[in-house]
């Protein structure tokens, strides 16, 4: 089975922020079945926004941390409260949409720092987060949510289907690549009319049941 990818959103603002983020990089990754990925360790600027939206995609679960970063004023100036990260609050959004689009569930795990006021999509993605940004406490947390909470999210479909075909034999690929490149509605008449009408399913004894090609309707 793939690894879950755990998507860490921590601020990079200050050298604590980021030894906080890559050290719950390092307990996840520690993690059997579990994978995570934080911005910190890419290094290509002009990939950067392209790995960041392909995780957010991938990702079976995040890792919050706010940190504070500003004050909210109001029209007449009075403070409303301390907001956190905008690249986060951006991040947060798109799992927010995510969850709301795939229709299911994205485990978090959230810390803020216990002056940060929650706005937007976080008001109602991030549930009773942790009222503390304490390296020590935040690692137990990790540990136990992973143990406990972040396997009930769905795995990477993407990595399924690449450890799935992975696991075909030669002559399976060469079947499924015909199949794809022929296309078109008359495709599965044309496999069976070549000899090519296989259940790769039936071969109980040689690998896993994953596909069936030319089944008999």
């Amino acid at each position: 089975m793939t690894d879950r990818l755990i998507f860490v959103s921590c601020g990079q603002l200050r050298p604590e922020e980021r030894r906080l983020g890559q050290r719950i990089k390092s307990e996840i990754d520690a993690t059997p079945g579990f994978k995570a990925y934080f911005a910190d360790t890419v290094q290509s600027l002009s990939g950067l926004s392209a790995h960041i939206l392909d995780a957010l995609r991938r990702s079976s679960g995040a890792v919050i941390v706010l940190h504070p970063r500003g004050e909210i004023r109001g029209d007449d100036g009075r403070v409303l409260g301390i907001r956190s990260s905008v690249w986060i609050n951006q991040e947060v959004a798109l799992l927010a949409y995510r969850q709301f689009s795939e229709g299911r569930a994205i485990p978090v795990l959230a810390f803020q720092e216990s002056s940060v006021t929650l706005e937007g999509a976080m008001t109602a993605f991030i549930i009773n987060p942790k009222p503390t940004v304490d390296e020590d406490t935040v690692l137990a947390e990790v540990r136990r949510w992973l143990a406990e909470e972040a396997s009930s999210g769905a795995g990477d479909e993407t990595d399924v289907f690449q450890a799935k075909w992975d696991a075909l034999h030669d002559d399976d690929r060469s079947i499924l690549a015909a199949l794809i490149a022929e296309g078109g509605p008359t495709s599965k008449s044309k496999a069976r009319a070549a000899g090519l009408s296989v259940s790769i399913a039936s071969r109980e004894t040689e690998r896993p049941r994953f596909f069936e090609i030319g089944r008999q309707s």
